[in-house]
């Protein structure tokens, strides 16, 4: 395992995994858990734009990018000990968390089992309980690989109309998925079919801003809506986005994580 340019090897003991942090060594931390099938690399034009001002973490979940694990080990539990674990080795033992997608549901997860431990949370673009619907991308992956999955996964991801200006961002995300294996592909899949929702978390959680991309149809904005109302949360949505609004709108969404981040400091 190399870790790349600017990444840090940690060892977690279950595991190892790569984490890059950018930003003063003073300034407050904030965490980013990516999606299911990307990488760290998937908040890289966010915190572009935040490094200089805030300590930005971004890691390899399980299965994913850089890091090892067996996908028998993976479950939202085990994931969500992870981000407290990245955070533990960096020795940040107070932070603002964001989860994108599959990251949202891991990101909670952690919040609400370390609840001291977090000044903000930012759920973008994640869906507000499992279901049927996720064990099948499992099933699908299991049946046939990953291949035929790839376009279709993609349209999910991307609006339509900006799926050519996001150019790079597609890139970037076949060559994630395309080196994903499916045994892990099918464990996170599983793993996110299992999220109870946010009805038992209420009242562990931090302050909640929910991001949506207007064009997003995987998790549109109503989706975000359900889990601000059950939360509490404000509701902000990035009208020309897609489901990867970190790639298509990381101005907009930069500037919604700093002003969350600013009403609610360490």
């Amino acid at each position: 395992m190399t870790p790349g340019p600017g990444g840090q090897l940690l060892d977690l003991g279950s595991h190892r995994t790569v984490a890059l942090v950018r930003g003063p060594s003073d300034a407050e931390t904030v965490c980013f858990v990516h999606p299911l099938g990307l990488d760290r690399q998937a908040f890289d034009l966010v915190v572009d734009r935040l490094a200089a001002t805030w300590r930005c973490v971004t890691f390899d979940q399980r299965g994913h990018g850089a890091a090892d694990a067996a996908p028998d080990s993976i479950d939202l539990d085990t994931l969500a000990g992870d981000v407290v674990g990245v955070l533990d080795h960096l020795g940040a033992h107070r932070a603002h968390l964001v989860g994108h997608s599959l990251g949202g549901a891991v990101a909670a997860t952690a919040a609400a089992t370390a609840p001291g431990r977090f000044a903000s949370l930012v759920l973008m673009a994640t869906p507000d309980v499992g279901g049927p619907v996720f064990r099948e991308r499992a099933e699908a992956a299991e049946l046939h690989g990953l291949a035929p999955l790839l376009a279709p996964t993609l349209e999910r991801w991307f609006s339509p109309v900006l799926r050519d200006a996001s150019q790079a961002g597609v890139d970037y995300a076949t060559r994630c998925l395309q080196a994903m294996s499916v045994p892990a592909w099918a464990a996170c899949w599983r793993a996110l079919a299992d999220f109870p929702g946010y009805g038992g978390l209420t009242g562990r959680l931090p302050a909640i801003r929910c991001i949506a991309g207007g064009m997003d149809a995987s998790t549109p904005p109503a989706t975000l809506g359900r889990i601000a109302a059950l939360t509490g949360a404000d509701l902000a949505v990035v009208p020309a986005a897609g489901h990867l609004l970190t790639w298509e709108e990381p101005v907009a969404v930069a500037a919604l994580l700093a002003e969350h981040w600013q009403r609610a400091p360490v």
